[in-house]
Formats: structure tokens, C-alpha cells, sequence
């Protein structure tokens, strides 16, 4: 948050949207999932198995925060590496009739905490550093139409859609952000041999509904919508038939568009906050079981 011409104690910022770029992606999504789908995959195919099972995974994420003036002025950051873990379920149809045939669900739940690196700004003007205390709470569940090239190879668009919740913490003031988001993407699989399964998928799309509200003063804030993308690898080795070892790889970037200046209850200064970038690498290893 901003007050007046100074540099503000802490602001942060997570997502924001162009709507066309995340619209257009889920029109093809959704326009593709309506297309017959190939009916080469079955439950016995290391790919379609792939795609039926519970997960639980952890490991690190380093999140790098930049906040800025319109001018390109970089008033804080905040960088470093974070605990996280992470669980989730997946679930494609195996039917004889092609309309129903490789329906994919997804839904995922993710929790990152921790203490970061701050450099940033006091209200007063004076530079400070120190570090900021994140709680970051994420769950995205995703639907889409599998098409097997063949027994080996499968790519599946998909539509995403999200809540994350995050906590910023930094002692006597604290900044909570809330959105949803929306994307459009694409997911290809292929399986080298029938024990071991690569994935690759990138999405693209934007935030809706994005609010903080700070503490000390207590504001609440309507926050920009801008584009957000992600990209991610997954690598899956058989154990057993049922049991799967995994490895992750993934990268998430979101912004925050400056807010309308809005003034606090003493009515002599007013606040904003400024325009800010997020992005947020993660590696984690993991274990699923196939059902």
C-alpha cells in the first residue's frame, strides 16, 4: 500500500488480466473438447493410467516478488525459498463411445509458508529490510478432452479455473489478497516406455475478482486485472502397478494492476497499490496411487 507520494511499507501483489488473452484460450479449449476424441487409449495405456490417480507431493518453491511505479520505479521486493506441498486427484473416462471417451477432471490443492527476504520502504521513507512472513493457499481444478495419438502419446486441452488466498505477514502490518482466475491450456503426455510417463502443459489466462486488505490502518482494496501463464513438467515412474514415484517441475507468473485510491477513516491521507509482478518457481517430488 501506498500513502500519498511516500514509499510504502509493504505491498504485494499476486495476479491481474487481460480478458481476451485467458478468453480465448478456453474457447478453443472448450470448442476441441466437443470434438471426437480418439479412442486408441484405454485403462490398460501407461498414458490413460496416468491420469487416474490421488497425489501427494512436497518440496521448494522460490518466490520472487517486484513491486513498481507506473514509471518502471521498483519500490520493494521480496525473494526467497519457501516450503511447499501439494495434493490432488485426476480422473479420464475410458468409454466405448467417443463423446465420452478420455473426459479429463484435475483438481489440485497447494500450500506454500514461510519467510522471505523484504527490501523495500517504510511509511516514513526510511529503507528497510527485513523479512516477511507468506501463507499462500491455492486450489485449481481443471476439465478437458484427451486425444491419444496413439498408445505412447496424448495431448489434452484443458479450461482452468482457481482460488488462491495469501497472507502477507511483516509483524504489526499484515496485506490479505483473494482472487479466482481463469485459463486456457494445453497438456501433452508421452510414455517411453509402459513403467514411465513425461508431461508437459502451459496455460494461459487471467485473474478476476482480485482484493487486499491491509491492517494498520484496516482498507480494503479493489486491485487490477492483468494476463497470467504457467508452465509445468511432471515425470512419473511406475513402483508398482498401483504406485507411482514423481518428480515436478513448475513455474507460475501473475500480476496485480494498481488499485483506485481509497482514504482512511482519519481522512487526511489517501492509499493505493501500486502495480506489482509475482512469479513463483516449484520443484517437489511425490508419490501417486493409481486407481
Amino acid at each position: 500500500m501506498k500513502k500519498n507520494h511516500e514509499r510504502k511499507v509493504r505491498t504485494h501483489a499476486v495476479f491481474s488480466s487481460r480478458w481476451h488473452f485467458g478468453i480465448g484460450f478456453l474457447m478453443i479449449s472448450l470448442f476441441m473438447t466437443g470434438l471426437p476424441a480418439s479412442a486408441g487409449a484405454t485403462a490398460d495405456d501407461p498414458v490413460h493410467a496416468e491420469n487416474n490417480a490421488l497425489w501427494i507431493s512436497a518440496g521448494g518453491a522460490y518466490l520472487d516478488y517486484r513491486e513498481a511505479e507506473d514509471t518502471g520505479f521498483q519500490l520493494d521486493t521480496e525473494r526467497g525459498w519457501l516450503p511447499v506441498v501439494s495434493a490432488g486427484a485426476s480422473f479420464m473416462s475410458s468409454s466405448q463411445t467417443s463423446y465420452l471417451n478420455n473426459i479429463y477432471l484435475a483438481l489440485e490443492g497447494r500450500a506454500t509458508f514461510g519467510d522471505v527476504n523484504y527490501h523495500g520502504y517504510l511509511q516514513n521513507g526510511t529503507p528497510y529490510h527485513g523479512t516477511t512472513d507468506e501463507e499462500i493457499f491455492s486450489l485449481d481444478g481443471r476439465i478437458g478432452r484427451g486425444f491419444a495419438l496413439n498408445n505412447s502419446f496424448m495431448l489434452t486441452p484443458f479450461a482452468e479455473f482457481g482460488f488462491r488466498y495469501w497472507d502477507r505477514n511483516l509483524g504489526s502490518y499484515t496485506e490479505d489478497y483473494s482472487n479466482f482466475d481463469i485459463l486456457g491450456g494445453l497438456m501433452g503426455q508421452y510414455a517411453p516406455t509402459s513403467r514411465l510417463v513425461l508431461s508437459l502443459s502451459a496455460a494461459g489466462g487471467t485473474t478476476f475478482a482480485p482484493t487486499m486488505t491491509s491492517t494498520n490502518p484496516t482498507m480494503n482494496f479493489n486491485l487490477g486485472c492483468l494476463p497470467m501463464w504457467k508452465v509445468g513438467g511432471k515425470v512419473g515412474y511406475a513402483l508398482t502397478q498401483r504406485l507411482e514415484a514423481l518428480f515436478s517441475v513448475d513455474y507460475d507468473q501473475f500480476k496485480f494492476g494498481k488499485s483506485q485510491p481509497v482514504t482512511n477513516i482519519s481522512k487526511y491521507y489517501y492509499y493505493y497499490e501500486p502495480n506489482s509482478q509475482t512469479g513463483e518457481f516449484a520443484t517437489q517430488i511425490g508419490l501417486a496411487y493409481h486407481f
